[in-house]
């Protein structure tokens, strides 16, 4: 590898994961905030145009399940807290996960400046429609990618050790017919790039 490396971390993509593995020591860059404009502000901040760009996306329904489990169980001495205790409230006045996809258009209205982990994952992954990473890593085959990875940075191989994962259940246990449409419908851009389906 003759380039600088950008890893453009997809929030609840495994990236805590990945940034405590050997992996972490060969990225020159990490890009895990943006704003709702995209990240081509952020990599041109950086002046990474050219870098090596890798990324992890996952099935939107199953990431959804884990974003609302992270933040509805997020307690004071979590690290993150200091930074989303606001998200941690605003998604504990939702009766439950149904009642937070019915009404998730009122929860991301009330997020100070649109909470990012909540965005497509192409905001990540996708400049003017058009994919500009290198490598792009799949949450459901993440230890055979991250071999592949390591095998691409000259690495010997070391075991993935989960860090910073919600708790919760299957995804598939908490949707209905309608849940399911309306992730569908919020994340319709992943589903287009991506070729995700429910299951």
């Amino acid at each position: 590898m003759n380039r600088n490396i950008l890893f453009l971390h997809v929030p609840k993509t495994a990236g805590s994961s990945l940034n405590h593995h050997p992996i972490s020591q060969k990225i020159d860059c990490k890009i895990h905030p943006i704003s709702e404009f995209g990240i081509w502000d952020k990599i041109t901040e950086e002046n990474a145009q050219d870098y090596y760009k890798i990324a992890f996306i996952r099935n939107p329904w199953d990431r959804f399940v884990s974003l609302y489990f992270y933040f509805y169980n997020m307690q004071p001495n979590h690290w993150a807290y200091k930074y989303d205790h606001q998200t941690v409230q605003n998604i504990r006045r939702f009766k439950s996960f149904e009642d937070f996809c019915l009404n998730f258009n009122d929860f991301d209205e009330a997020q100070p400046f649109k909470k990012f982990h909540f965005f497509n994952q192409s905001c990540w992954t996708h400049y003017k429609n058009k994919n500009i990473v290198d490598f792009l890593g799949r949450y459901e085959s993440l230890n055979k990618d991250v071999q592949h990875l390591e095998t691409k940075l000259n690495l010997e191989s070391c075991p993935l050790k989960t860090k910073n994962k919600s708790k919760h259940n299957h995804y598939t246990e908490y949707y209905k017919s309608n849940t399911e449409d309306i992730v569908a419908d919020i994340y319709a851009k992943d589903i287009n790039y991506f070729n995700y389906k429910f299951r």
